[in-house]
């Protein structure tokens, strides 16, 4: 169990060589790991950069129309007849429904 100061102590070869195996298994197998992290984060990252360059694009056309319908008031006239159905002062809403179409057919 204890060892005598001046004794000198021989590992074989063969317990060395499993060692060095072992220690280089280890380190392939944690730059593996962190390889393959750092992998997958850097496609997620440019996956998100993707995301915001096309809401970048989309926010800059909704800028665009916004633009447009500041500077003439036809446009924005426009949207809001069609998208909220408002009326100018003195005209009629003729709404057709299906089954109107289908009676007057007859």
């Amino acid at each position: 169990m204890f060892r005598k100061k001046n004794e000198i102590l021989i590992k074989s070869k063969k317990k060395r060589k499993k060692r060095k195996k072992l220690i280089f298994t280890l380190f392939l197998l944690i730059f593996l790991i962190f390889t393959g992290i750092y992998l997958g984060l850097n496609w997620m990252i440019h996956r998100e950069m993707m995301k915001v360059k096309e809401l970048k694009k989309m926010n800059e056309s909704y800028r665009q129309k916004i633009q447009n319908m500041l500077k003439y008031a036809s446009v924005y006239e426009d949207v809001l007849r069609r998208k909220y159905g408002l009326i100018k002062e003195g005209e009629k809403i003729v709404i057709y429904s299906p089954t109107m179409l289908k009676k007057s057919r007859r």
